[in-house]
This record gives C-alpha cells, sequence and structure tokens, in this order.
C-alpha cells in the first residue's frame, strides 16, 4: 500500500543519507591526512600514499567475501549480496572490471600530485568542474540522460570554480594539467562503475565490485611507484616503520572512503556523487583554513557562492526529472 511504499521511501532516502555522511567524514579525514603526510612528514611518495587506501580497501573486501561465504556455509543469515554474486569469468573481468581498474590506478597515481602545487581549499574548489565530466561520461556510456536544464546548472558550477581559481595567487598551471588528467580518470572509473553495479546482467554488490577491481589498480600504481620510488624503497618501508600511526590511519580511512563512496555510486548515481562532492567540499574547506591555515578570498567565497547556486539549480531538474536506470529502483 502507499502507507509502506511511502515508509520503504523513508528508510531507502535514509539509508542514503547516512553512506553519504559516512562518506563525507571519510573522504575529508582522509585529504586532511594526506596532505599532513606529505607536506608536513615530508613524505613526498605520493603515489605510494595513494596506494595504501586501496590495498586497505582489497583486505577489507577480502575479509568481508570470507565471512559471509564462511556465514552461508555455516548457515547463518551470510550476506545477501554474496549469493547473488557468482565468480565473474576472465571475459566479464576483462571487458568490465579492467577497465575500471585501469582508469581508478591512473587516477589515484596522480591525484596527490596537484597537492604539490597548490591549496587544499583551491584543489577542492577546482574539483567543481567534476560534475560536467560526470555528466559527459555518463551520457557516453549510457548511464545518464542529457537534460538541458541540467547541463546549464553544471556550466554555472564550473563558472563558479573558473572564478574561485582566478582568486588563488599561487595558481600552478602544471598542478591545474594534472588535476584535469585526475579528474578525467576519475569520472571514467566512477561512469564504469555505476554501469557495472545497476545494469549488468551479473549482479554484484560494492564489495564484490572492490574485490575485483582492486588487485588491477595496485597493479597499475605499481608500475609507477616501481619507476619513481623504486630505487627509495628501502628508505621509504623505514620512514614508515618509524611512524607508522599515519601511515595505517590513511590505509583505514582509504578503504572506509572506497566503499562508502562506491555504495553511493550504487544508491544513486555517479553524477549525483559528483554533485554531492561539491558540497563535502565546503565542509573540508572550512576545515583546510582552521587545521592548514589556507586563506581563503573574498573571491573565493564569490565563486563558490556561484557553484552553491548551480548546484541548487542542478537538484531542481534531478528531482522532477524521470530517474531512469541510474537511480534507485
Amino acid at each position: 500500500g502507499g502507507g509502506g511504499g511511502g515508509a520503504g521511501g523513508v528508510r531507502q532516502y535514509g539509508l542514503i543519507l547516512a553512506w553519504v555522511l559516512a562518506w563525507w567524514f571519510a573522504s575529508n579525514t582522509l585529504t586532511l591526512l594526506n596532505r599532513h603526510i606529505l607536506v608536513v612528514l615530508r613524505f613526498h611518495h605520493p603515489i605510494i600514499v595513494a596506494s595504501l587506501g586501496m590495498f586497505g580497501t582489497f583486505v577489507f573486501s577480502s575479509l568481508k567475501r570470507r565471512y559471509a561465504a564462511a556465514s552461508s556455509s555455516a548457515g547463518g543469515d551470510g550476506d545477501p549480496n554474496y549469493r547473488k554474486s557468482p565468480s565473474l569469468s576472465r571475459e566479464f573481468i576483462i571487458k568490465n572490471v579492467l577497465p575500471i581498474s585501469f582508469a581508478a590506478g591512473l587516477c589515484l597515481s596522480i591525484a596527490q600530485i596537484p597537492y604539490f602545487y597548490m591549496s587544499v581549499s583551491l584543489i577542492q574548489m577546482l574539483k567543481s568542474i567534476v560534475p560536467l565530466f560526470s555528466m559527459v561520461l555518463g551520457v557516453l556510456v549510457g548511464v545518464e540522460k542529457p537534460i538541458l536544464t541540467k547541463g546549464f546548472a553544471i556550466l554555472v558550477i564550473c563558472l563558479g570554480a573558473l572564478v574561485a581559481g582566478m582568486g588563488e595567487v599561487s595558481f600552478s598551471y602544471v598542478g591545474f594539467f594534472i588535476l584535469v588528467s585526475d579528474m578525467i580518470c576519475f569520472t571514467t572509473s566512477q561512469a564504469l562503475t555505476q554501469r557495472l553495479l545497476q545494469q549488468s546482467s551479473v549482479p554484484i554488490s560494492s564489495v564484490d565490485l572492490l574485490y575485483y577491481v582492486t588487485p588491477g589498480t595496485l597493479s597499475v600504481m605499481a608500475v609507477g611507484i616501481l619507476i619513481i620510488d623504486g630505487p627509495k624503497m628501502g628508505s621509504v618501508v623505514s620512514t614508515m616503520l618509524s611512524d607508522p600511526f599515519p601511515f595505517l590511519a590513511a590505509t583505514a580511512l582509504g578503504a572506509a572512503c572506497n566503499v562508502t563512496a562506491t555504495e553511493v555510486v550504487r544508491l544513486t548515481s555517479a553524477l549525483i556523487r559528483s554533485v554531492l562532492a561539491q558540497l563535502k567540499t565546503i565542509l573540508l574547506v572550512i576545515a583546510s583554513v582552521f587545521i592548514n591555515g589556507d586563506i581563503v578570498t573574498g573571491q573565493h567565497c564569490f565563486g563558490y557562492s556561484i557553484c552553491i547556486a548551480g548546484m541548487l539549480w542542478y537538484a531542481h531538474p534531478t528531482a522532477h526529472k524521470p530517474r531512469g536506470s541510474s537511480l534507485p529502483k
């Protein structure tokens, strides 16, 4: 009946909100911690830092699958998502999983580099253009429908990001180019992830997907680590062992961030996740001002207010247009 459907809808949105808040907390905390490791601790090995979270994700997903399998074999409730997910064939992995691993590996390999050139506040403001890439990639892979008003709203978000970026004295073209490359790789992996989670003929849970994606992602990152940090691995390991807590925390937070973010994509869409990330950025900018002493100028605030206006405009057509296959059923 209508009451049951309404209660189910409220429960579903409550579940989405819980995952979003968990993702916001893990992601913002991880960003600040990674900057601390790279800048304050002077651990100038960004690919290794980025790989910690992915390694933690693989460990978590492996343990989760083992627990679910053991629980199911013992006659317990087990994990429903695990029971629905069959072993993936080699052809399925090559066609659907490896492209995600490759894009995610490239993204994570260069994700920390812009922080050497620009402040956390500026980087997060410039990342306001991620929804534009998400919309384009979503349309290309068939998980989003082109909606004119939505496109205009995203352009307003991008305009605000540009205005905010122009107010940064330490703007770096090298950092900006790397950041844009990172965003393209990121949105590609997210769009492909959404298609696999929501439209694949093979049902697969978020944890199962991460279990299959992480080995390929780590392999891509390992190439970069060997090229850049190979000769220095002895000193790198010694540094990490001398003060292991920040690195262990980054491993755990990275796993939490990956799991919660993937679940948000499964429950909503890659594009909505990108828009939600802009709201998350507000919290990060505020935290960075107080924790890192980043300076936010009036022009930053003006540009970011334009971004927020664009996000509010974006929310209107999203709420009232048919959602199709890319949103929760």
